[in-house]
């Protein structure tokens, strides 16, 4: 009948207004988050680095602990990336270099991913210590391979944290190494670490932004002007 029509599409017209607020409110707690992530971080890289000691970082747990009073502040750690683990999160545009221009040797507002790896840290010249992520920096989207130097890295990192999720974020396809946001419990899952260290990693997650970055080589990354704070700064083109 014409009432239960009328009555349909105003149902209709409704679920999809909500869901459109719902939609709109996640976009703009994201967009306070990189804000507070900016003003945090810009404060962050004229800090001297803090190097972890590795005696009274033995644990997941306990590196988790000294990682979470250290948030948005730098540090230093050594050890290696975890081979055949790298996660991307995008697509993301390509970040700013120093002169604020669109990434060199590109093409205008190229798009790409941002690189995770899990890193394990050296204990006493143990290979075998807790785990971190990095955000090792930008690739482009047609971009297949990138530097592989992944062994007795020193390295200098921003500590961060994930995106906070709500009911309206985007779903991530879980047979793919990709994420659409950086949510922790994903990225821990889409790695290809054995289900026991998985489960120590839920309740001790640990993200951090590649500063800088040195194997014994000397090696420069191939990677753009990496950190996501910069991503940031060229999304909200502050």
């Amino acid at each position: 009948s014409y009432i239960m029509s009328n009555l349909g599409g105003k149902l209709f017209f409704f679920s999809v207004s909500a869901v459109g607020v719902g939609l709109g409110s996640w976009q703009v707690q994201r967009y306070y988050w990189k804000v507070q992530t900016i003003e945090d971080s810009n404060q962050s890289y004229s800090a001297i680095p803090i190097e972890l000691s590795y005696n009274n970082n033995k644990t997941q747990q306990e590196l988790y602990n000294n990682c979470n009073q250290l948030k948005q502040k730098p540090i230093k750690l050594y050890g290696n990336y975890i081979e055949g683990n790298d996660i991307l999160l995008g697509i993301r545009s390509a970040p700013l270099t120093a002169n604020r221009k669109a990434a060199q040797g590109m093409v205008v507002n190229p798009q790409g991913y941002y690189v995770y790896t899990p890193f394990r840290i050296k204990v006493n010249d143990n290979d075998q210590g807790p785990i971190v992520f990095v955000n090792r920096g930008w690739v482009a989207l047609k971009q297949k391979q990138w530097n592989t130097e992944k062994q007795n890295i020193e390295i200098t990192a921003i500590v961060t944290e994930g995106e906070k999720g709500s009911y309206f974020s985007p779903t991530h396809d879980m047979s793919t190494n990709k994420l659409l946001w950086l949510d922790p419990p994903a990225l821990i899952e889409k790695s290809k670490l054995n289900n026991e260290i998985k489960e120590e990693l839920k309740s001790s997650p640990i993200i951090v932004d590649l500063v800088e970055e040195v194997n014994n080589n000397n090696n420069n990354n191939n990677y753009e002007d990496y950190s996501m704070i910069t991503e940031l700064l060229n999304t909200l083109k502050i």
